[in-house]
């Protein structure tokens, strides 16, 4: 991605909108400039690109039925608005734990998948810059959480593991 394109998604990120549409905007920034942290850090051929973004896509997607999933159950398990029975709360601690196992089993399923698209090696670095950029998100997030002015929001991810 070029440069503008990416000052063009920081500044609709950080660009106040109301309520979801705000959330909604927000994820979306986040996952481009995920794309294109990874764009770069992978360096991905045409080819390799072409094959890999669908199943990157759909990956994303499982994962977030399964996220969404566990929301619902753990804003049941919530104490001040829950008043569930034992049986009912053991339920539910049951599905999440079930959606743990579904979680390992769609990054199992995955990884085989990812294998077929991409060599070894950069789905080595694929594992490795997926995770860095999750890290990177949480430092964002509790910059700006500590610091609303300060440069927290607006930094740019890092480019590689060495300018950690």
């Amino acid at each position: 991605m070029n440069k503008h394109v990416i000052i063009s998604l920081t500044i609709l990120f950080l660009m106040p909108l109301p309520g979801k549409a705000q959330k909604h905007c927000r994820h979306e920034a986040m996952e481009a400039e995920k794309v294109s942290y990874l764009t770069r850090n992978l360096d991905l051929t045409v080819m390799e690109a072409q094959k890999f973004w669908p199943v990157y896509n759909e990956y994303q997607d499982e994962l977030e039925k399964n996220i969404m999933a566990q929301r619902n159950i753990m804003d049941k398990l919530d104490p001040e608005d829950s008043d569930l029975s034992n049986k009912e709360l053991e339920t539910k601690i049951d599905e999440l734990i079930q959606l743990e196992v579904d979680k390992a089993n769609i990054q199992k399923s995955f990884h085989q998948k990812f294998k077929k698209v991409l060599p070894i090696n950069k789905l080595g670095l694929f594992y490795h810059y997926d995770k860095e950029f999750k890290r990177y998100l949480l430092r964002k997030f509790r910059n700006f959480k500590g610091d609303k002015h300060g440069s927290g929001p607006g930094a740019p991810p890092p480019r590689d593991i060495h300018t950690f």
